[in-house]
């Protein structure tokens, strides 16, 4: 009878000794081999606006729950009317004016801030982008995160409308 010895497991290879011959096998598939745990992906649990409605220049704050540090990331795009050409939604042109309606997303900015740790989180926002104020009508804001790795979260998106002020 001959018997098969366990060498040793190396970053995730395990070698083998059988009867003076050795050979490479690689570790079950799930296993880390020694490598340490997996780090679990990033989670953008909630996200919200203090209000769906407000003028530019009265407070406002996203507030979202995040599982681990990372750079969190909000895309703010205009919802306009358009035209649906050859099954795009495009600028309404004249020679489009007779096709079917559509709402087509225009970006128009981009907030990008680092989060240190994991949990509930806010930030702070007054309908302005880089000093310029939003103008009057509807938006979507999406949100995700990246870690140091390059991992993405999943998104999240939250509507709210610009109205002039009374």
């Amino acid at each position: 009878m001959k018997k098969l010895v366990v060498v040793a497991v190396v970053f995730g290879v395990l070698s083998l000794a059988h009867s003076g011959i050795s050979s490479a096998v690689t570790a079950p598939t799930g296993t880390t081999g020694g490598a340490g745990p997996k780090p679990s992906p990033l989670v953008l649990g909630a996200l919200s606006l203090t209000h769906a409605k407000f003028a530019v220049g009265t407070q406002q704050t996203f507030r979202y729950t995040l599982s681990g540090p990372g750079t969190l990331k909000l895309v703010i795009r205009q919802a306009l009317r358009g035209k649906l050409v050859e099954r795009r939604c495009m600028k309404p042109l004249r020679g489009t004016a007779k096709a079917k309606n559509c709402i087509r997303r225009v970006a128009t900015g981009l907030i990008a801030l680092p989060v240190k740790q994991a949990g509930t989180g806010s930030v702070p926002f007054t309908g302005q982008i880089a000093g310029k104020a939003l103008k009057v009508g509807k938006y979507v804001v999406t949100a995700s995160a990246v870690d140091a790795a390059g991992h993405y979260s999943n998104s999240k998106r939250v509507r709210f409308e610009v109205v002039a002020h009374k």
